[in-house]
């Protein structure tokens, strides 16, 4: 059974300029200047889009309580000042964690370039696995009988199998294609992850001001 998560990448703004997402949410993976909304994990692509839209709607609202706001824009560029502010802040330079991914292109191509150290790029990412159950019974050789007799051990062992998602990702790449070329990013771009029952997929090719809605298309 597929199994499916969206990561949606953020940024927050007050009245006149973004601010760092560290300082304000919880909601964060690696980078501390760009927020990140997760969903659970669901077996279908409507469970999960209904997910994150709840998840956008609570994070907006706990930011509007402190006069600030959720930004879905694919890039932006900071002021000389933001980074040295980050750069003296201890607090910063504890909460930054970047996980080490390879990249790959499902063209053989290549899958993107280091930013400038003043811009800052937000994405929407889709985490997709086959998930499958292997159950069996355990056996022991009775070697005077010479035959196997059921010891009573049953075994069920979950676990990711391979599937195809050069279909997936080529599928993603041309619904979303405007929005992938409108923002410079690359089509076709993913990673394998370790998940809590294997390998799994992440699409990293969309930025984060797609519409979600046009998720509900796609035949995962």
């Amino acid at each position: 059974m597929k199994k499916i998560g969206i990561e949606l990448e953020f940024f927050i703004k007050n009245s006149d300029e973004y601010v760092p997402a560290y300082k304000h949410t919880i909601n964060m993976d690696g980078n501390p200047v760009v927020g990140e909304i997760k969903t659970d994990i669901h077996d279908n692509i409507v469970d999960c889009v209904y997910d994150l839209k709840k998840r956008i709607f609570l994070e907006k609202t706990e930011l509007a309580k402190i006069g600030l706001t959720l930004e879905l824009i694919p890039e932006i560029e900071v002021s000389e000042e933001f980074v040295k502010s980050l750069r003296e802040d201890e607090n910063f330079v504890n909460s930054k964690h970047f996980e080490v991914l390879k990249e790959l292109s499902i063209y053989g191509k290549k899958t993107g370039k280091i930013l400038p150290r003043k811009k800052y790029k937000a994405a929407l990412q889709i985490n997709i696995s086959d998930n499958k159950t292997f159950d069996y019974y355990e056996y022991t050789k009775n070697q005077i009988k010479e035959e196997y007799e059921y010891i009573g051990n049953r075994k069920i062992i979950d676990y990711s199998s391979i599937f195809d998602y050069v279909s997936i990702i080529r599928n993603l790449d041309i619904l979303f294609k405007k929005e992938i070329k409108d923002t410079k990013r690359i089509p076709g771009v993913y990673c394998i992850k370790d998940g809590e029952l294997g390998k799994r997929i992440e699409y990293r090719s969309l930025p984060n001001n797609v519409d979600i809605n046009t998720l509900l298309k796609i035949e995962f």
